[in-house]
């Protein structure tokens, strides 16, 4: 049985080219160009690991039984579920619902069914709850997102129109018959 150094050394032997001198700056790099796609959000965050975790491997940071024990653990996939259930309540409305009928409840009422202070009840509502000044901006920002989107919609019709008209003359004009 060979131990894990050995392991190892045959695993970088097998490698098309060597960057084993490379190998911290290249998972730094890696690392790094996780972290800002996460915060770019430029995929979802399922996407992202994926892809990182498939980059990693294919320039041997890491070996296939390495991989392949990470994806047995439990904890990835229970992360994993709570990205697929957290996204769920929010598509579907259900977090909106719940706090439209928690909101329903007095804070004391509230505390004692939930079995939590009033003070927490209180230092949640300042943590999450959206100030009045936010709301009539987005509200503003919907309304020109939706007028955008009707001015796009009508300069397309437009486009298409010229488009079509100036194919129309090119056919009818008299250089076109020369």
């Amino acid at each position: 049985m060979q131990s894990a150094g050995g392991q190892f050394q045959e695993f970088y032997k097998s490698r098309p080219f060597d960057v084993v001198g490379f190998t911290p700056y290249l998972a730094m790099a890696l690392l790094a160009l996780v972290f800002v796609a996460f915060a770019l959000e430029l995929r979802s965050p399922d996407v992202i690991a994926f892809c990182g975790a498939v980059v990693a491997l294919a320039i041997g940071l890491v070996s296939p039984n390495d991989l392949l024990g990470v994806i047995a653990n439990p904890a990835p996939a229970t992360i994993g579920a709570m990205f697929v259930l957290s996204a769920a309540l929010v598509r579907t409305g259900v977090l909106e619902a719940v706090s439209d009928m928690l909101r329903r409840y007095p804070v004391r009422e509230l505390a004692e069914r939930l079995g939590v202070s009033t003070n927490s009840i209180y230092t949640w509502q300042k943590q999450f709850s959206r100030p009045a000044k936010v709301i009539p901006e987005v509200d503003a920002q919907a309304d020109e997102i939706r007028r955008l989107k009707r001015d796009l919609l009508r300069v397309r019709e437009e486009r298409d129109i010229l488009e079509k008209a100036t194919a129309y003359f090119a056919r009818e004009s008299p250089l076109s018959r020369m």
